[in-house]
């Protein structure tokens, strides 16, 4: 469980924790709180059971997600991709003594396979960082580890971002090899 607890003096009690709880998600999510509003209360978060690590890995894995796609990293990976992966293609269709060769799904599959190791692996190296780092660059890693959400479910959630960042490299190797398929005739 979690619970914000103050003392001043002779008066005992845990009106503001509403307000540090929404300083806290504020800065999490880097969306400022008006100034013109007045907040107090008391807020008890107990958390446990399966539902309760579902719920958690739910909502830390959307979170993940959102930090991994929308990042200025993923988009120029995946255009670097898509254009070494893309020329990478279209030389393979070059063929002995000027001839051309047949755009096959195989031949496709050959050409972006070492690309795709390549960038795959430097992309991997490069979110594992992120995701190892993040928190104590903002200086959040004491926190996040006094939630009571389990390690397990933590380190599931980065794992899982990170097969669905190979599985979107994958995807957008599938898309270059159809683009250059269709582009080839």
């Amino acid at each position: 469980s979690l619970a914000f607890e103050q003392s001043y003096g002779f008066v005992e009690g845990d009106s503001a924790s509403l307000a540090e709880v929404c300083a806290l998600l504020s800065n999490l999510a880097d969306a400022p709180i008006r100034q013109s509003l007045a907040l107090t209360g008391s807020v008890t978060l107990v958390v446990s059971g399966r539902h309760a690590a579902r719920l958690a890995f739910g909502s830390a894995l959307r979170l993940e997600l959102r930090l991994l796609f929308h990042s200025w990293a993923f988009p120029a990976l995946a255009l670097l991709f898509a254009f070494v992966g893309g020329m990478e293609a279209a030389g393979q269709l070059d063929g002995e003594y000027g001839s051309r060769a047949i755009a096959t799904t195989s031949l496709m599959l050959h050409a972006l396979l070492e690309p795709l190791a390549l960038l795959g692996t430097v992309a991997l190296v490069y979110y594992t960082a992120e995701c190892a780092w993040r928190e104590r660059a903002v200086g959040m890693d004491a926190i996040v580890d006094a939630t009571p959400t389990p390690v397990a479910v933590r380190l599931l959630v980065r794992v899982t971002a990170l097969a669905l960042l190979a599985l979107a490299l994958g995807v957008i190797a599938i898309l270059v090899g159809v683009c250059v398929q269709v582009a080839t005739g």
